[in-house]
């Protein structure tokens, strides 16, 4: 369930329609906005050299090299390769790890937060009200590192595709 939510929120909505995807800023396809200063490795374009083989290697399998579409043909090229299969491999199993461990750091944000505000009056003056505030604010930090890992790995497994289609001869 943490997965299935943590896909939906975290990768589908936030990254993808948020900040967008890695390959639009690694393609250099986004313009500098806020994203470049909250998330600057997300953000980061590749190397123009590596941008004009890939861009090569795309005129001449007649693709455009933009958007999604063009992520799933590299990405298809990319894992035929089985030292970068491999890698792709560790890479989607870390950032799915640091993704759904966010998730739930958020999702337990919540209920600390939510706990503390329905203790009884009593209870609600001392030390436990206190407690869950802080277990939610600890929770919420370490949501937001978990998050920034997601996207160190996301970005990783993203050049990585990318950069083995720009060095693959004769892909088309």
């Amino acid at each position: 369930m943490v997965a299935q939510l943590s896909s939906l929120l975290l990768e589908s909505f936030l990254l993808r329609r948020v900040l967008f995807s890695p390959e639009d800023h690694m393609l250099d396809l986004k313009a500098k906005s806020w994203r470049n200063f909250l998330f600057p490795l997300n953000s980061k374009p590749l190397p123009e050299d590596t941008l004009n083989r890939i861009r090569e290697q795309a005129r001449r399998a007649g693709v455009t090299p933009s958007g999604r579409g063009f992520f799933f043909h590299c990405n298809e090229l990319a894992k035929g390769n089985s030292v970068t299969r491999g890698r792709l491999d560790n890479f989607l199993n870390l950032y799915g790890f640091c993704r759904n461990v966010s998730m739930s750091f958020l999702l337990s944000a919540g209920l600390f937060f939510v706990t503390g505000l329905l203790l009884p009056f009593p209870y609600s003056v001392g030390q436990p009200y206190l407690s869950f505030f802080s277990l939610a604010g600890s929770c919420l930090i370490l949501s937001a590192i978990m998050f920034y890992r997601y996207l160190k790995f996301f970005r990783n497994y993203t050049q990585e595709v990318l950069v083995t289609y720009s060095e693959t001869k004769g892909t088309g």
